[in-house]
């Protein structure tokens, strides 16, 4: 505000402006407001569809995840059933190897194919070896060439997973004329060292999802029975 001191002269009041600034600043602070339910209701609103969202994402990512692990699973032991059924198909008679085995590994000679490793295994018989182990849950196969004793078997896990593991052998019983199958081989006291079974029967159980599968696989031998008298 201007004051007329003498004719010409003018002055500013300098209490109307602080009055001024002092309004300006009560109206600033009374313009500040809270959020209004209704603001904090569509708030909450968005918050639970984002979650519910990110929810559904990461549970279908699961399910993906569990079904291409069960899928791997599955490929690991058909690989595991056409190799072990390829391998037994191959073995043979050798003096210094027996047949062996029992609810959880089998050993035998086998004639394989040569490989990449030919320089290691210059002998195309090798002891074959599968081992299931229950605290890893896996399924191994080892070789090693029948003329190299001091060779360091070649071993690598053929399946992961598995909850359950049994192999069984399927022998002739000439005393009482009737077909076993029994849980090691050879059998005491019914055949004698050095004999085949007839056939390997292969139980295992793997997961599917939530529930368990079980695979029954059985592989006759070409040379069951031999050695039995």
């Amino acid at each position: 505000m201007l004051l007329i001191d003498h004719p010409g002269n003018f002055k500013v009041n300098p209490a109307r402006p602080a009055e001024g600034r002092s309004a300006g600043i009560i109206y600033a602070l009374s313009s500040r407001r809270g959020f209004t339910f209704v603001e904090m209701m569509l708030a909450s609103v968005l918050v639970a569809i984002i979650a519910v969202a990110i929810y559904g994402m990461l549970s279908n990512g699961i399910k993906v995840w569990e079904r291409v692990s069960g899928k791997s699973s599955a490929i690991d032991v058909n690989i595991f059933v056409d190799r072990i059924g390829m391998d037994l198909k191959n073995c043979l008679y050798f003096n210094n190897i027996e047949f062996s085995g029992t609810s959880t590994s089998l050993e035998f000679p086998a004639v394989i194919a040569q490989t990449a490793r030919e320089n290691q295994n210059p002998s195309p018989i090798s002891r074959i070896n599968y081992s299931y182990d229950s605290d890893s849950q896996t399924v191994q196969r080892g070789s090693v060439d029948c003329l190299l004793s001091a060779q360091q078997p070649d071993s690598r896990v053929m399946v992961e997973g598995v909850q359950d593991l049994d192999f069984a052998y399927y022998f002739f019983d000439k005393e009482k004329n009737l077909f076993f199958w029994v849980p090691q081989w050879p059998p005491e006291g019914v055949i004698q060292a050095g004999a085949y079974p007839l056939a390997v029967r292969i139980s295992l159980e793997i997961p599917a999802g939530d529930t368990v599968e079980r695979l029954v696989k059985t592989i006759s031998l070409p040379i069951g029975g031999l050695g039995e008298q």
